[in-house]
């Protein structure tokens, strides 16, 4: 019935937040919310802290199985924010015992769902984030950038052309090291960027320990899945959907 009022433009909403909002500049659609439980109200408390976790471990599920100062190291957070997300996570059941007694990741699904969710509600807003535009098209932006370092990495639809997903990009999306003004500097010279609150280019905060979870030239497939959901755009969820079957298995297999 979800899918059919989309399809018809009909707009609902639902007590278990299942909605289809489609104003002028303003798009929403949730579906597959079963009910308000403990775990989904426990899931939405994850801190910035967590979600970082539960990103790194989604890129790298063997990191579980490793000490909690390792895992904390990978995830980029201090000691006590792993042991804590950890135990969080494990009453939420996304957390089981392998024979042997290690952590392992379970419903590889779940994850996703959380991260996505909390990635575009808690994590992002807080990243330091520029708006820009360019004298040039798109497309030839696009033919301008090509990574060379860590420092800058394709996020969002750029990442997903990049990964041959059938997506033609109508925004970029750029990860940088906003630590390092070289980059930044360098970008928007070689670029000719400038800032515009409405423009086609966004330039995000690298939040991730790139060295532990390399994905060079593209963000790991779980930041891209969470900008195209991100975005609200029918052509980008229809790849997101592609992709996160993608993700699911990759996760499985490597669990």
């Amino acid at each position: 019935m979800l899918e059919q009022c989309r399809q018809r433009n009909i707009e609902f909403l639902d007590a278990s937040g299942n909605c289809f909002l489609n104003q002028p500049g303003f798009f929403v659609f949730v579906s597959g919310r079963k009910g308000t439980t403990l775990t989904d109200a426990t899931a939405r408390g994850l801190t910035p802290a967590a979600l970082r976790l539960v990103f790194a471990a989604l890129c790298k599920p063997a990191i579980l199985q490793g000490s909690v100062r390792n895992i904390a190291e990978i995830a980029g957070v201090s000691h006590g924010a792993a042991g804590i997300a950890l135990a969080t996570l494990e009453e939420m059941d996304m957390i089981g015992k392998a024979p042997s007694g290690q952590r392992m990741l379970v419903h590889p699904e779940r994850w996703l769902d959380v991260w996505t969710e909390g990635y575009l509600g808690r994590l992002r807003p807080k990243l330091t984030t520029y708006r820009m535009s360019a004298a040039t098209t798109l497309s030839s932006l696009l033919e301008q950038v090509s990574p060379v370092t860590q420092e800058l990495l394709l996020g969002g639809e750029a990442a997903a052309k990049h990964a041959q997903l059938g997506l033609k990009p109508g925004a970029l999306t750029l990860y940088i090291d906003v630590q390092n003004e070289h980059v930044m500097r360098n970008l928007v010279r070689e670029l000719k960027l400038r800032r515009d609150p409405d423009g086609p280019v966004e330039l995000v905060e690298i939040f991730w320990n790139t060295v532990e979870l390399p994905s060079f030239p593209a963000v790991p497939d779980a930041l891209v899945y969470a900008d195209l959901i991100g975005s609200g755009i029918d052509r980008t969820l229809d790849i997101a959907a592609k992709l996160k079957k993608r993700i699911i298995d990759d996760v499985a297999r490597q669990t």
